[in-house]
This record gives C-alpha cells, structure tokens and sequence, in this order.
C-alpha cells in the first residue's frame, strides 16, 4: 500500500513539475510574442508614410514590389484589433431603441447624407432625432448614432458606429478610429467588401450590419444655373484623381471637389451647377462610393458617370441609371463625356428618368434599418414584417437564404448557382438561430402571400453535386405524383431518433419517409406548411427546443428524404449561426447518412420476413 502511495506520490510530482515547466514556457511564449508585436508597432509607427506619399507610390512600378510588407500591416493590425474589450452587455440591450426615446446623431461632413437616411427612418419609426455636426459639451446618457472620425475625442457610452469610409485600401485609419469600430454595440457599413475586410482581420465582424446607402427624396428648389460642364469628385490629395483633372480640363470647363472637406451646402451647390458628375477613386482599387453617388443622385440635375470597382453587388444596385467606366479608362470618360455634352435634350431626359427610376425603386436603406431593429427587439416580427415586408417580392418558388454579411458564402453560393435560386437576404437577430428562424418564417409568410403552392428554400453553404439535376428531376416527378408527404429533405444533418415509415424505390432513387425533419439546409416544401412555420414563436429563447428545425422537428410531419442524400454541405465555409467550421458539421452529416442507410437496411430486412 505504501509503495503504491509512493508511486502516486512521484507521479503526481513529475505531473506538476511538467505543467509548471509548460507554464513557464507559455510566459517565455508571450513574452516573445510581445517583444515581436512592440518592435514591429514601433517599427510600423517610425516608418509610416504619409498620406500623400502614400498615394503617389499607390501607383508607382515600386509599389506592387511592396505587397509583402501591405500584408504584413494588416497582420499587425488585426493582431491589434484583438487587445479591444468591447462590453458585451451592452451590446445585446433589448431596449435599444423604443417608440419616443431621443436619440442624437453625431456625424461627419462627409458622412451627412447617410445620417440623413438614418434620422428619417428614425423619425418615421417614432424617434426623435437630432444630427450633431461638433461633440456635444457632455454626453447624455442616451443612444448616439456616430460617424467614424478621429475628430471625436471622446465617445459616448452607448453608440452604434457609422463606416462611410474604405477600409480595403485606406492603411492610413488610426488607432482611434478602429477603436471606435470595436467599441460600438453595432457598425453600419454601406459596402459588403468592407464587412468582408474587418472579418478577416478580427474577431469582431458580426458586429457590422449592412445598412446600404440609397436615394432620398430630398426637398427640391430651383435648379441652379448650370455653369460647370464636369464636377469632378474624389480625393484632393490622391495623385489618380489629379491625373484625371489634368486630362478632362484639356477639354472642358472642369470643377474638383472633395467632399469630405467642403461643407455640405457647398457640394450641394457644386452638383446642382453641373452638367455631368465623374466620380474619381482614390485608389484604382478602391471599393465604390456608394453614399457619395445616391447623393449626387438625390439632387436630381446631372448625369453621373463613375469609375467601376469591384464591388458588383452594389453597381448591379444602380445599373442603367449611372454610366460606369473602367478604372482610369480616360478614352471612354471623354467619349461618354462627349456624347452627354453634345446632346444636350437627350442629356436633361436621361436625368429625369433616372430620377423617376430611384422614385420608383424600392429603398434598400429603409429595409436593411428595420432589420437592424428587428435584430436588437427593438420591433416585432410583426412590425418588421408590416414595415418592410413590400420591399421582398419573389420571383420564383427557389429562395436561398443567405447573409449578405457573410461574402464569402454568399459568393461561393453564386458561383455554384445553375439552378434558379433567388437570394433572400437573411434576417439577424442578437441570438444568431433566431435571426434563422425569423428568416425561414418571414420567407414562408411571403409565400403564403404570393399563393405558392409549393417552396423549395437551400442555405447558401448547400453543396450540389454533379448529379443534382437529374436526380433531383427524378425526384420531382415521384413527388408531384404523391399527396402523402410534407417536406422533402436534400440532406439531414443529425438523424437522432427517427423512425422510418416507408421505403420505396422509384427511378433508381431510394424514397425513404421519415416521421419528422432535422436540418434544414435543403429542404422542399408544400403549401400545407406554411402556417407550421408562420406559427413559430421567435419570443421563445430556449434554444434547447426552439431552434427552427427542432420546433418542426417536434410537429407531427411526414418527411420524406434519399439515401444517400440528394446535396452535401461545403466544409470550406463557416457556420453563420454557430460559428464552428463547417467540417464538424459535415461530420454530423457523414454519420447521419451511415445511421439511415443502415436503418433503411433493417427496414428492408424487417419487410422480407414480414
């Protein structure tokens, strides 16, 4: 007995003195780790450019040399971002924003038009609102609305940021200004490549929601005599933007602007003195000035022409009403230029169809503001639905849900998409599963609304393989000529306990009815079940049994799927509701597949000897 205390002695001992040489190790570990970050801070500190310096070698030969050491900024700032504590209390506050509450708006010259869109929406909800242009002597203890800027000394406890600016090529963002992005209960950002870009570089992207910039009505007076021929419109001190005005000021009456530095009755009065407006990057691979352009196009006087970029998804926004060209392409500018100019009538009635065009569009800012809402309780599904819900028509009975957030997804959606599916862009909610469920019960309300019999609704990290369209065509025609089912699934994620009621085999496909659902990244459903899902109760926050598949899941369903199953799941992409990899998740499918297949087995066998 003693010799075995002994061992256990000695073994305990050896134990503590290996995690006390690993703690020590962990302490050497980050004490180089912090040595490394301090020299290569000082060293990013010491040898920063300049913005005008760092503008000429933008498009210099020698800068393409120097992508390594852009790549190695980015690191040291993402490793910065982590050190913010951001107080997460503050940033699930049910009672954001209530009917009657004041809420001030601290905004930047250049950021004026989207606080505008901001404070009408507010106002419409019931909010009284007021744009600050200067800090307030002392900050109240209310919600602020606050365009990002390093004027701001101090920050008010409770504030949702405003991202205007481009955060893909703008290295110049100081300290304070990323701080401001991290110490906020939530970011609007007008441009997904920017949301994009910050979650790749922190932890902290779910903040951001996209709140697109759009038209708005303004009030109109007279028009201004129109004295300049071309308003040009950028960055004073980017070296593109001064090669355009040498170039077009060859040819016309040219005017230069920057509109973050005038105020804002100033650009008002330029736009509406001109005849065309050229919107100027000021980096070739800068990401689209989305706000700057729908105010340009609020005034409703001149025709805009605008430097393309990356960023399709918001151009596709504003196709046939602004006149894009490629990237310092001065040979198109002065043709379209030209065109415009010499055709004076059809110049004044393209304006005015536009004009009528943004009129009659939907508006993407008044949606995507309501979903903030919704997300933070500050509305009801019902409200939401009531105040947003004309904004979505379907034009088809294929929805893929997707958050437009989530660009990556999204875009390896879209490439793989052949087969007729219409995006839908999901609703957020603090609790990521209800914002899943929020989105399948707004999707199937919508349905119930159009009259569709039938909808078939995939996430965007489905997987088709190459044999989708024939299976799935084999499978549509077994389905239309049977009444005794509810939801088709394409792939079950977790089988758990369910228990086959019928298996039969039709176009080579193995038909297997289940007696309810799990997962539901493929599914087709009948008309039947859009009240089940319309009835799903959001309010309910136990997550244990009210997630939207476990709440089908507990409803009596006739479920019919395949084996195997019909589509997969990408393992590339991360789960936008869990966060995990999807790796783990395709692992729950892999073992789920094996379970059926064995149980439709069993099935077959239990049948024979019946």
């Amino acid at each position: 007995m003693r010799e075995k205390i002994s061992q256990n002695e000695w073994l305990i001992g050896q134990q503590k003195k290996s995690i006390e040489s690993k703690d020590e190790q962990i302490l050497a570990l980050k004490k180089q780790v912090e040595d490394l970050s301090k020299k290569l801070e000082d060293k990013t500190i010491e040898n920063q450019l300049t913005k005008n310096a760092y503008m000429e070698m933008s498009e210099s030969k020698f800068w393409k040399m120097t992508l390594p050491l852009q790549n190695m900024m980015d690191k040291i700032r993402s490793f910065r971002h982590e050190e913010v504590v951001v107080d997460e209390s503050v940033a699930i506050d049910k009672h954001l924003i209530e009917k009657g509450d004041h809420v001030l708006i601290l905004s930047t010259e250049s950021a004026l038009f989207y606080c505008l869109n901001i404070q009408k929406q507010l106002e419409q909800f019931g909010v009284q609102c007021e744009i600050l242009r200067e800090k307030p002597v002392e900050y109240l203890d209310e919600l602020y609305f606050l365009a990002c800027s390093d004027q701001w000394e101090q920050l008010p406890k409770k504030y949702i940021a405003i991202q205007v600016e481009d955060l893909c090529t703008n290295i110049s963002f100081s300290q304070k200004y990323l701080d401001q992005l991290l110490g906020a209960i939530a970011v609007f950002d007008c441009s997904t490549m920017n949301i994009q870009y910050f979650k790749s570089h922190s932890s902290y992207g779910n903040r951001f929601y996209y709140v697109p910039a759009d038209f708005q009505l303004l009030d109109q007076q007279d028009t201004d005599e129109e004295i300049i021929d071309v308003l040009c419109v950028g960055n004073e001190n980017s070296p593109r933007c001064k090669a355009w005005i040498r170039e077009i000021s060859k040819y016309w009456n040219v005017c230069f602007v920057d509109s973050g530095l005038i105020s804002d009755s100033e650009f008002v009065e330029k736009v509406k003195q001109s005849k065309i407006v050229l919107n100027l990057h000021a980096f070739a691979a800068s990401i689209l000035e989305t706000s700057r352009l729908y105010e340009i196009l609020s005034y409703g006087n001149a025709i805009l022409i605008s430097e393309s970029s990356a960023d399709t998804y918001e151009e596709d926004r504003l196709k046939d009403i602004v006149t894009w060209i490629k990237p310092s392409n001065y040979t198109d500018a002065i043709s379209k230029i030209t065109y415009w100019l010499e055709n004076d009538d059809l110049r004044m009635k393209q304006v005015h169809k536009n004009f009528e065009l943004l009129k009659a569009k939907k508006n993407d800012f008044a949606y995507y503001f309501y979903r903030f809402l919704l997300a933070f309780d500050c509305i009801s599904f019902d409200e939401f639905y009531e105040c947003a819900g004309n904004y979505i028509s379907f034009g088809g009975s294929r929805i893929c849900l997707s958050l437009p957030e989530d660009v990556e997804r999204r875009n390896a959606f879209l490439k793989d998409n052949q087969y007729g599916f219409e995006m839908f862009a999901g609703l957020r909610h603090t609790r990521g599963w209800t914002g899943c469920g929020l989105s399948y019960k707004f999707i199937m309300k919508k349905a119930k609304e159009q009259g569709f019999s039938d909808i078939l609704i995939c996430e965007d990290d489905v997987l088709f393989p190459e044999d989708f369209d024939i299976r799935f065509s084999n499978l549509m025609q077994y389905l239309d000529t049977h009444n005794d089912w509810d939801v088709f699934q394409g792939v079950i994620a977790d089988v758990g306990n369910v228990e086959i009621q019928n298996v039969e085999e039709c176009n080579e496909e193995t038909i297997v009815y289940l007696n309810h659902m799990v997962s539901m990244i493929f599914n087709y459903y009948k008309s039947h079940m859009f009240d089940r899902v319309i009835s799903w109760d959001e309010k309910d926050a136990n997550q244990l049994t009210n997630t939207i598949d476990r709440a089908l899941e507990s409803k009596d369903l006739k479920v019919v799927t395949t084996v195997p199953f019909l589509v997969g799941h990408k393992e590339d992409l991360k789960s936008t509701i869990w966060g995990f990899e999807n790796t783990e998740y395709t692992d729950w499918i892999h073992r789920s597949s094996e379970k059926l297949q064995k149980m439709v087995n069993d099935f077959k066998e239990g049948e024979k000897h019946d």
